[in-house]
């Protein structure tokens, strides 16, 4: 019973660890950049203050 459960745990371990890096490429493929309808807007660097982009 104890080795069921240690082929089952690695198992369980390997298919996850897998699937990990077939899934999060597909998803980071799929981002697009997102549409956004203001009239102004403001994008500054939160560490130095340096305003990073701009809209009027």
């Amino acid at each position: 019973m104890m080795r069921f459960k240690k082929t089952l745990l690695i198992g369980t371990a390997t298919i996850g660890l897998a699937s990990s890096f077939t899934v999060a490429p597909a998803l980071a493929a799929t981002t697009t950049t997102p549409k956004i309808a203001v009239k102004a807007a403001i994008a500054v660097d939160s560490s130095t203050g340096q305003i990073v982009s701009q809209k009027y």
